[in-house]
């Protein structure tokens, strides 16, 4: 079994160490956090065995022109996209371009661990 990783880009620093939190036992999945996509570019192209986790209110635009030019050059694996409730009018074209999973309104870590779980693959960790 290869490592995986969860790429997590945000402004603020609270998912990615919430899941760096909830895949602590889990010695091959690596979590890392971005703060713009500059970051995510240094990382070279993202590998197949990874989920990209984008918060949308990050930077909007960019994040549009992100989703088009690598899920639809197929650059990267899934993507989940969160967003703010206000920004719900922007799901289904999020979903047109591809986008795995989109989360609005409120989630746990555990509930974001788990779908990182399933769309990477591994046995979902009930407890």
């Amino acid at each position: 079994m290869t490592d995986s990783t969860v790429f997590v880009l945000e402004n603020q620093n609270r998912w990615a160490p919430e899941l760096q939190r909830q895949f602590e036992r889990a010695e091959r999945v690596h979590v890392r956090g971005c703060r713009g996509f500059s970051d995510l570019g240094n990382q070279g192209k993202i590998p197949q065995n990874c989920v990209v986790v984008l918060d949308l209110s990050v930077n909007t635009a960019e994040c549009l022109q992100y989703l088009g030019r690598e899920i639809c050059g197929k650059l990267c694996g899934p993507v989940v996209v969160m967003a703010p409730q206000e920004m719900s009018d922007l799901e289904w074209a999020v979903r047109e371009l591809g986008v795995k999973e989109y989360l609005s309104g409120f989630y746990s870590g555990e509930e974001l661990a788990k779908l990182c779980r399933r769309l990477l693959h591994l046995p979902i960790d009930l407890g």
